[in-house]
C-alpha cells in the first residue's frame, strides 16, 4: 500500500494508514486520487521532483514539464514501484531510451506508399475534363458560360484556367469578344 501525505511525499508500507495521508494500491487508484484531489500537472511535477535524484531514484532527473496529467501519473507510478520491491529483490530499472539515429539530409525515413487517386482527386479530374471539353470547342468558352456550366464564381474560373496552364501544361489562349466578353480556347 502506498501513502501520500499532505506534503505530497510518497511512502510505502503495510502499517496503518498514516494520519492525514491518502492511500492507493494501483496506478488506476493513483489516477483516481489525482482526479479527486484535482492535482494539476504542476502538482505531479512537484511530486516527481521531490524524489528524483534521491536514492533509490538516483538516475531519475527532475522534470520541467510533463506532457499531460495521465502521463505524469504513469511516470510516477512506474518510478515508485522500486520502493515496493521486497528487500533483496531486483529493483525495476527504467527503460533506457536509445537516441534516434540521425539520417542524412533528404533521405526518406520510410518508403512512400503508392499513390492512389482519392475521391477528391477523381472529382478534380472530372472537373478538369469538363472544362477541357468546353475549351476544345471551336467557339471556345466565355467566362460567363464557364461560370454557368460549372457553378463557379468568376475568380474560381480564372484560377482553374491558370492551374490548367501551370500544372497540367494546357496552352490556353484568351481573346476579347464584344458579345461574349473574355473567351478562352485551347491553343492549337
Amino acid at each position: 500500500m502506498f501513502y501520500i501525505d499532505s506534503d505530497k511525499n510518497i511512502l510505502f508500507g503495510k502499517a496503518e494508514k498514516l494520519k492525514g495521508s491518502l492511500s492507493f494500491k494501483t496506478e488506476s487508484e493513483l489516477q483516481a486520487l489525482a482526479d479527486n484531489e484535482q492535482w494539476t500537472r504542476q502538482d505531479l511535477e512537484a511530486i516527481w521532483n521531490s524524489f528524483a535524484g534521491v536514492a533509490p531514484f538516483g538516475e531519475l532527473r527532475p522534470v520541467k514539464k510533463f506532457r499531460n496529467r495521465p502521463y505524469g501519473v504513469k511516470q510516477i507510478w512506474n518510478a515508485i514501484q522500486r520502493i515496493a520491491a521486497e528487500p533483496g529483490a531486483p529493483v525495476p530499472q527504467p527503460k533506457a531510451v536509445e537516441p534516434k539515429a540521425k539520417r542524412a539530409h533528404g533521405s526518406p525515413t520510410r518508403p512512400k506508399p503508392p499513390k492512389v487517386e482519392s475521391a477528391a482527386g477523381a472529382r478534380h479530374a472530372k472537373k478538369r475534363h469538363c472544362v477541357l471539353s468546353l475549351l476544345w470547342r471551336s467557339e471556345g468558352v466565355s467566362v460567363v458560360e464557364l461560370m454557368e456550366a460549372m457553378g463557379w464564381q468568376r475568380h474560381s474560373c480564372r484560377g482553374f484556367i491558370s492551374t490548367l496552364q501551370s500544372k497540367h501544361g494546357v496552352k490556353v489562349s484568351t481573346e476579347k469578344d464584344e458579345k461574349r466578353g473574355l473567351v478562352y480556347r485551347t491553343a492549337a
